[in-house]
């Protein structure tokens, strides 16, 4: 509750309640604890106040442990590090980097204004155009008055990687191609889709899962 009320000035006691996930009536007997303790937090009323520390004051509670300094490269990962039980580590570590800053820095947070898209599978690594511009008028606080047109509809990477693999067509009018594909499992999904018009010739255990799935149709239709 200190290295909030630090990092982020005037707070409420719903706004300290659900950064904590407990209810309001805690956030006041806790306030009160802290007081007693020698904390020097006190009440702002009005339609803008709430609780906030005494200028000048600062936590000495701010050194990082070896798990938080850790969690820290997790930053801008929020769904991975949530799937890892690792979330409530990495809020507290970022909450006591936040309140380490000096007053003039806390407010210009990234987790407050980026957020990581990550690449889609086949995709180069190339930056957008006029990302660095961007990121510069985010921090500076700059409104950004953008056009949007729409691209031409692109073909997506496997169609992609099929066009540049595929070899004449045979006397039947079959087309052989190479697919990168993340694993036999992602391929067996998309590939049965497509149903008698593709034939997987290689992997073999591909090529056999495949062979397993049009028997069990067959055997369904024959009954």
């Amino acid at each position: 509750m200190v290295l909030l009320l630090q990092s982020r000035g005037t707070v409420t006691a719903a706004e300290l309640a659900i950064e904590l996930g407990v209810s309001e009536r805690t956030v006041y007997r806790d306030i009160g604890e802290l007081g007693a303790a020698g904390v020097p937090v006190y009440a702002e009323q009005g339609r803008l106040g709430g609780y906030r520390l005494v200028d000048g004051y600062r936590t000495r509670l701010t050194g990082l442990s070896p798990d938080e300094a850790e969690a820290l490269f997790l930053l801008g990962l929020d769904g991975p590090a949530r799937d890892m039980g690792l979330s409530e580590l990495l809020a507290t570590a970022a909450l006591k980097v936040s309140a380490s800053l000096p007053a003039g820095l806390r407010k210009a947070r990234a987790t407050q204004r980026f957020h990581l898209d990550v690449p889609g599978w086949f995709h180069d690594g190339e930056p957008p155009p006029m990302l660095t511009a961007l990121v510069g008028a985010v921090w500076q606080d700059l409104a950004v008055t953008l056009r949007y047109r729409r691209a031409d509809a692109e073909e997506p990477p496997a169609v992609q990687a099929a066009a540049e693999t595929a070899e004449a067509p045979d006397d039947q009018g079959w087309i052989a191609v190479r697919l990168p594909v993340e694993s036999v499992e992602v391929a067996y999904h998309q590939l049965l889709r497509l149903g008698p018009e593709v034939e997987v010739l290689k992997p073999e255990s591909l090529r056999e899962r495949m062979r397993a799935a049009a028997r069990r149709l067959h055997d369904r239709y024959q009954r």
